[in-house]
């Protein structure tokens, strides 16, 4: 949430920025410049929202605020030449930083609760399925309304907006892709793949950074980001939650009564590992699961060893390596960078 918004604060002090050093031109000005340059963005931005020729004439009459020798456009100053302008202004500073610094937004959560009632049956079951899944509809109901109104005024600038947002969330994936080897005890996988492909790759980095995080680690064969697996992303974490428990407990219990093989003390453990207060804290999840959880499944899973096999042999369909393997107390050293030099 912190980061959101510093994010959100860097973007309208630098949009506010952008207005000011471009105050001393026209409208007109601004729109006759190169395309791909800020004097052009500017003035897209201003027709965009509605502004004027005259409005911008007004609007850049107003002071400029300095500081660390920095100058900004803001709305108070542009308050004091017009209140209506500035309400305008300030409007399209904040819809353009949802573009910039997508998050939930009310249109994206009212969408995921296909107008179900909190308290209800239905209603908790829509919110439990919906849960954490606001910022993937958020960015597909903003970039997706953009590419629209681009298209709409051009087949190239449609194709010219689809790219750039394309390319600049898949380069976000790949880095995000590569934090997450890391973090999970593996080598950052390589853009050539195991077999010199650099197609799965690419797939992967673009379902990653365009907010479909859990569909592409559904693709790359692993479990999804909150440990559970189909059930849990379609249902939500309350309801793989709910499930979970009742297999614990009533499913074992029918097991044993009709004379059946229970696992209660694997699917304890599993459950632990899934709840464990803490456990989403990247800096010690690794260790956890490493230290603590691999060794209690030892105890409860005679075939813990071989899952530990398993999950290698995954980790080498990548294309890359462990430096904190499964079931190892310890890492066995420091992670390979090597991979992400070679990619650039």
């Amino acid at each position: 949430m912190r980061r959101e918004q510093g994010g959100r604060h860097s973007f309208g002090l630098s949009f506010q920025g952008m207005l000011a050093d471009r105050a001393g031109k026209s409208l007109a000005e601004l729109g006759g410049a190169k395309a791909d340059t800020l004097e052009k963005a500017t003035a897209n931005a201003l027709v965009r929202w509605g502004f004027t020729p005259e409005d911008w004439d007004a609007i850049r009459k107003s002071k400029v605020h300095k500081r660390d020798g920095a100058t900004f456009l803001r709305p108070q100053e542009i308050a004091d030449v017009d209140e209506t302008l500035a309400e305008r202004v300030l409007e399209m500073i904040l819809q353009e930083t949802k573009f910039a610094v997508p998050s939930g937004t009310l249109r994206g959560r009212a969408f995921t609760k296909f107008g179900s009632r909190p308290g209800t049956l239905w209603g908790e079951v829509v919110r439990s399925a919906a849960m954490f899944k606001s910022f993937a509809v958020t960015y597909m109901l903003l970039y997706g309304s953009r590419a629209w109104r681009q298209f709409g005024a051009s087949r190239a600038a449609g194709a010219r907006y689809v790219s750039a947002v394309t390319l600049t969330t898949a380069m976000g994936g790949a880095v995000s892709l590569w934090l997450k080897d890391i973090a999970a005890g593996r080598d950052p996988r390589p853009i050539m793949g195991k077999d010199g492909n650099p197609l799965p790759f690419a797939g992967q980095a673009f379902m990653q950074g365009g907010g479909f995080g859990i569909a592409g680690d559904f693709l790359l064969g692993d479990l999804n980001r909150f440990g559970g697996g189909l059930s849990s992303m379609v249902g939500g974490p309350v309801i793989d939650t709910l499930t979970d428990f009742i297999g614990l407990t009533l499913g074992n219990g029918i097991q044993f009564a009709s004379g059946d093989t229970t696992k209660t003390a694997e699917e304890a453990r599993r459950f632990l590992q899934k709840n464990f207060p803490g456990r989403s804290l990247w800096f010690a999840r690794l260790a956890y699961d490493r230290m603590l959880m691999d060794n209690l499944r030892r105890w409860t899973d005679p075939k813990a060893e071989k899952a530990f096999r398993r999950r290698s042999k995954y980790v080498g369909d990548l294309g890359t390596d462990t430096w904190w393997s499964p079931g190892q107390n310890l890492p066995e050293r420091a992670p390979d960078l090597d991979p992400l030099r070679e990619g650039y």
